[in-house]
């Protein structure tokens, strides 16, 4: 019975090694994984979209995320609509004056 436990042991140690090694994008059968990491804790999800596939994610840092993909791959929208509200306010400030 001791040989047989070491036997296990001795093979989980290799399948742990084995997982230890796979890179950061995953396939196994078909689920599909991607780590990605976001700058503090989550305050709010939302599902968007006609299916459902568009996620809104805010974080406790006001950080606003976008993934069109059901969450495979993220974008920080922060530097986006800070850029976007900036030419907004410009082009309207520019009428205002006119």
């Amino acid at each position: 019975m001791k040989r047989n436990t070491s036997f296990l042991f001795f093979a989980l140690l290799i399948v742990l090694s084995l997982f230890s090694s796979i890179p950061s994008i995953n396939s196994i059968g078909n689920v599909q994984s991607k780590l990605f990491e976001i700058d503090s804790d989550v305050n709010d999800v939302i599902w968007c979209g006609s299916n459902n596939q568009s996620i809104l994610l805010l974080t406790e840092l006001s950080s606003l995320y976008k993934s069109d993909d059901n969450g495979f791959s993220w974008k920080k929208l922060n530097d986006i609509l800070l850029h976007t509200g900036k030419q907004e306010l410009e082009e309207n400030e520019n009428e205002v004056l006119s």
